[in-house]
Order: C-alpha cells, then sequence, then structure tokens
C-alpha cells in the first residue's frame, strides 16, 4: 500500500474507537487484498493505531511470555453483559478493552482444570488416551470456556483427537513453539490474555492446549496476546 494511502486511511479512522476500528479495517482489507495479505495487513495496521493512541500494552502486538506464570482460565458467568454476552463467559477476542470492575475474580486455575490433568496424564506418566480424565466417559465439563466437546466425543472422534493432540505434542516437542505467521494462521488464534489489577495473567481463549502442553514440555517464553486489562494495572505500571 502506498504512504499516501496509508496516511489517508489515519486521517479517516484515528477518530473511531477500537472496536468500531477493529471491523472497518477488517472490512476494508478483506476487500482489498488476498487472504494471507489481508490478515498481515489487519494486524499491521491496527499495531500502529493502537501505538499511536498511546496503549500501554498494544493488543495487536504479540508478546513472549512464560508460560508458567499463566496460572489462570476466564471462566466468567456465560452470557452476560459483564462479558459482553459471550456464551463462554470470557471476552470476545476481537474486541480489546481496558475495563474495571471484577471480571479477574471470575477465573478457575489452570492446575484445576481437567485438560492439563488429563494432559499431564498422558504425557507424562504415559496413560492410554481412554484412561485419562479426557475420555468421554470420565469428563465433565465445569465451564464452556474449559472445552466442552470432549464431553460431546464419541469413541472414535475422541481417539482422532488424541491422535492428533500426540502429533502437536511432538511438534512442540521437535520444531518448537511457532508464532501465528509461522503457522500460516490468524493472528486472533494466538493464545490470548487478560491481566488483572495485580498483575493475574488469564487465559483468555485460543492456545489453551498448546499453552498447557509448553508448560509439560518446558518452555521458558511463548508468543501472546493481551486483549484486556484491568485499568489499576496500568496505573502500577506508570
Amino acid at each position: 500500500m502506498r504512504k499516501n494511502k496509508l496516511k489517508k486511511l489515519f486521517e479517516v479512522y484515528n477518530k473511531y474507537d477500537s472496536r468500531t476500528l477493529f471491523y472497518k479495517i477488517l472490512r476494508y482489507s478483506n476487500e482489498n487484498c488476498g487472504n494471507l495479505e489481508a490478515k498481515k495487513f489487519q494486524v499491521s495496521i491496527l499495531r500502529k493505531f493502537f501505538d499511536l493512541k498511546g496503549w500501554h500494552i498494544n493488543p495487536f502486538r504479540a508478546i513472549k511470555i512464560d508460560p508458567k506464570k499463566i496460572e489462570y482460565v476466564q471462566t466468567g458467568e456465560p452470557n452476560t453483559s459483564q462479558f459482553d454476552n459471550n456464551p463462554k463467559g470470557r471476552f470476545h477476542h476481537e474486541k480489546p478493552m481496558i475495563l474495571s470492575s471484577d471480571w479477574y475474580r471470575k477465573t478457575t486455575s489452570i492446575k484445576e482444570t481437567k485438560i492439563y490433568r488429563g494432559l499431564k496424564q498422558r504425557f507424562e506418566k504415559n496413560f492410554s488416551w481412554n484412561d485419562t480424565v479426557l475420555s468421554p466417559e470420565n469428563y465433565q465439563l465445569k465451564h464452556p470456556n474449559l472445552r466442552g466437546k470432549y464431553a460431546r466425543y464419541d469413541s472414535n472422534e475422541f481417539l482422532r483427537r488424541g491422535e492428533h493432540l500426540d502429533k502437536l505434542y511432538n511438534s512442540l516437542s521437535e520444531r518448537g513453539y511457532k508464532n501465528w505467521m509461522e503457522r500460516n494462521d490468524s493472528f486472533f488464534n494466538e493464545l490470548t490474555l487478560n491481566i488483572g489489577p495485580d498483575g493475574r495473567l488469564i487465559r483468555n481463549s485460543e492456545g489453551l492446549h498448546r499453552l498447557i502442553l509448553a508448560r509439560i514440555i518446558g518452555f521458558e517464553s511463548i508468543p501472546a496476546r493481551v486483549l484486556v486489562v484491568h485499568p489499576d494495572f496500568l496505573k502500577r505500571k506508570s
């Protein structure tokens, strides 16, 4: 894109709030760019806008984070206004916000989730998939942001899922943890985090299995994007 077009885009769109801005840029890039080019354009232009708006943590710049420091999963009440009526009780991954209230208290420890326990059983204790707590016969969903699919799998679907996770584990072990561009994926499929007032890191959406496998394998850092930040955290940082 030529510089004068980029400048014009800034002048026209800089008056909008972040949510409106995202959807306008999404529409523009989808209409004027190819698929992969559109993905990269969306992220690059949104990075620039949020840099100009002076956000302390740019939600469109991936950060490197120690996976062991991400200790919680967002488990708010589904379909409530606090979480924008999201049926999974989390924030929409396309809507970055600086948000007060007590949303950061509505979490579950990752170590208490069935996914964490099941992956530890499989990859540290060498359980068969059917003997893990992820088996459809054993799985009880406690919250819709904790992967309800396991409870709905039949035996064949579950074993195929297990084969996929075996391959993912081997790929991460052998080739390392790839970011969204290296996976030829979307930026919005990168692990998404929220930050509470005390600096607590909370997994909001995307990448839960990768996050837990990264902890098991022992990665010191993985890519993630920050979505929602409590304003008290920013006050502490300033």
